[in-house]
C-alpha cells in the first residue's frame, strides 16, 4: 500500500530539491522524471527499474522536444528502445 505514492513523492522531492524533513545533506535528483511511475503488487525489481527508465527516457524526450535539441547516436537509440517497452502486471514486454 502506498508504493506509487512513495516513488512519486521521492521523484517530486528529488526534482524540486525540497525535503519534507530537515536534512543535513543536499537532496540528489535520483529519479528525474516528470510523469508518475505506477507500481503494482506484482512488480518485481526488473519491472520497477524498467518503469523508471521508461519514465526517465520520456522526460528526456519531453525536454528535447520542448527545447528543439535533437538526440544523436547511442542516446537516441537508448531513448527509442525504452520508449518501445511496456510493462503490464509486473512483466516487461516490447511494444
Amino acid at each position: 500500500m502506498g508504493k506509487t505514492s512513495f516513488v512519486n513523492a521521492c521523484q517530486y522531492f528529488s526534482y524540486t530539491g525540497i525535503s519534507p524533513i530537515d536534512l543535513q545533506f543536499p537532496l540528489l535528483r535520483v529519479l528525474p522524471c516528470f510523469e508518475k511511475i505506477q507500481l503494482s503488487e506484482d512488480d518485481d525489481l526488473l519491472s520497477f527499474v524498467t518503469k523508471t527508465l521508461i519514465s526517465v527516457t520520456n522526460s528526456i524526450r519531453t525536454i528535447t522536444d520542448e527545447t528543439g535539441v535533437s538526440l544523436k547516436g547511442d542516446v537516441r537509440d537508448i531513448v527509442d528502445c525504452y520508449q518501445s517497452i511496456s510493462v503490464k502486471t509486473g512483466k516487461v514486454r516490447r511494444a
